[in-house]
């Protein structure tokens, strides 16, 4: 069957060329989410490749949370010391962030936990000072622990991400990785 307008074979064309993209992608075991979105995506080089993992690292990464577990995590930053401005800084911006999380959580189920956006920076400051915190007694302890390990899956994400491009940079650089 013969196409008769051009634009029809444009369009032909066009299913052909990404046809075979698709199939590709979807072969590939390793490919980024973005890649997976794109049929188009090209061949990224090292260094583009650690700046996409970099905007990644400093992204949001879901944290399953309940409004309990949010005020929780908001109450011990009031009640964790600092140490500097850099300290202070990481806790003010920590607190906001769980403050907004807690309100967005208060008119949900308070005993289910929801997959909840956090960005990198609060995961890893509440990381610290949950790390950092002085408690009583087993209610304490045990509270804190749980606390701690609703974060730990999205510290190793953050993790992989660190490896990945701390790899990608040895590679660009094998004299800097041997020193």
């Amino acid at each position: 069957m013969q196409m008769s307008s051009k634009s029809n074979e444009t369009t032909e064309t066009q299913v052909v060329e990404e046809t075979p993209q698709v199939e590709e992608k979807v072969a590939t075991k390793e490919t980024t989410k973005k890649e997976k979105k794109s049929p188009k995506a090209k061949e990224l080089t090292p260094e583009e490749k650690v700046m996409e993992l970099s905007k990644q690292r400093m992204g949001k990464f879901d944290v399953a949370l309940s409004a309990a577990d949010a005020k929780y995590m908001r109450n011990l930053l009031d009640r964790s010391e600092w140490k500097g401005p850099q300290q202070a800084y990481l806790l003010i911006i920590s607190k906001l962030e769980m403050s907004q999380l807690c309100e967005e959580l208060k008119d949900k189920d308070q005993a289910v936990s929801h997959p909840t956006p956090m960005s990198s920076a609060t995961i890893e400051s509440l990381s610290f000072f949950m790390n950092n915190y002085t408690g009583k007694g087993d209610n304490a302890a045990h509270k804190l622990f749980a606390s701690s390990m609703l974060l730990r899956p999205a510290i190793g994400e953050i993790n992989k991400i660190d490896r990945e491009i701390e790899e990608l940079r040895a590679s660009m650089n094998p004299s800097e990785a041997s020193e």
